[in-house]
């Protein structure tokens, strides 16, 4: 077994539970933290759920995700918990409390605890503002524009991230997806030959 754990928020999700799997598949120690555990949608990517530490835990509440950290042992986190882009337009409230203050407490959770590093996605959307510019390509000289308010709470993490005052040498890496981009192609869900379990 690996000797730390990584925090997966929203760790039974599509993207999580692929994350998961990918982290299972290389000898890590991946711990779940998602509002409700879905275990048929793990098991569908081949991840045995009851084999992988899951805590039920609500990306507002600050305590218990540093509760889940010390737990667990864990010194990394891969921040997936959130409202996408549809949700989030339908309900703006809710969206911005759990992207952007979801996120800030996991910069604060990572801080309090020293955590070493955090993978946070964010998305191609941040640059769709300036797509109409006659732009050829998206990398990462384009200047962020985000036209919606999903793209607005990705550019905010991003900016937070950067700015957040960490004086434990955590770094944050922040990756962005491309547009129109879907789910690793090298798992698809389907119920799995054999299950992975953690090791």
């Amino acid at each position: 077994m690996a000797s730390k754990g990584i925090l997966v928020t929203g760790g039974s999700g599509l993207v999580g539970a692929y994350a998961v799997g990918m982290l299972l598949d290389q000898g890590a120690r991946p711990v779940i933290y998602d509002v409700a555990v879905n275990e048929r949608l793990l098991d569908a990517v081949g991840v045995e759920a009851g084999k992988v530490a899951a805590i039920r835990g609500d990306m507002m509440d600050l305590p218990a995700l540093i509760s889940a950290l010390r737990d667990h042992d864990c010194d990394r986190i891969i921040h997936l918990a959130a409202f996408l882009g549809e949700e989030v337009q339908r309900r703006p409230y809710s969206g911005v409390r759990l992207n952007f203050m979801g996120t800030v407490n996991v910069f604060e959770a990572a801080r309090l605890e020293k955590v070493s590093r955090i993978v946070f996605p964010s998305s191609g959307t941040v640059y769709l503002g300036s797509l109409g510019e006659g732009l050829q390509k998206i990398d990462e000289k384009i200047p962020m524009n985000p036209p919606s308010i999903y793209a607005a709470t990705k550019a905010s993490c991003e900016f937070m991230g950067l700015r957040t005052p960490n004086a434990t040498g955590s770094n944050l890496f922040a990756f962005v997806t491309p547009v129109g981009s879907t789910v690793p192609r090298r798992r698809r869900l389907k119920p799995p030959a054999k299950s992975r379990s953690s090791r």
